[in-house]
């Protein structure tokens, strides 16, 4: 028999076997709000507990994060800060 999501039982009891999925109440409470929302809570607690040591390259004029440690052009303002050209 199928379930909703168009697992098969056999294959749900499998992925809980391997550790794939749980039915714990605190993984559920977790993941409750959706994908999105997990990654943002995880995101926000990561840096809230280790801003101090993660060396982020943030933009000096929004203050986001750059898509790479080296980045000097901003993905979010487009502000740019290369070497030698005036802000």
């Amino acid at each position: 028999m199928y379930t909703s999501n168009g697992l098969s039982e056999a294959m749900l009891s499998s992925m809980r076997r391997n550790g794939w999925i749980s039915d714990e109440p605190v993984i559920l409470d977790m993941i409750a709000d959706g994908p999105h929302e997990l990654k943002r809570r995880v995101v926000e607690r990561i840096w809230r507990e280790h801003k101090d040591v993660l060396p982020l390259n943030l933009c000096p004029k929004c203050n986001l994060i750059a898509r790479t440690p080296l980045a000097r052009q901003c993905r979010f303002c487009k502000h740019s800060w290369h070497a030698g050209e005036a802000s």
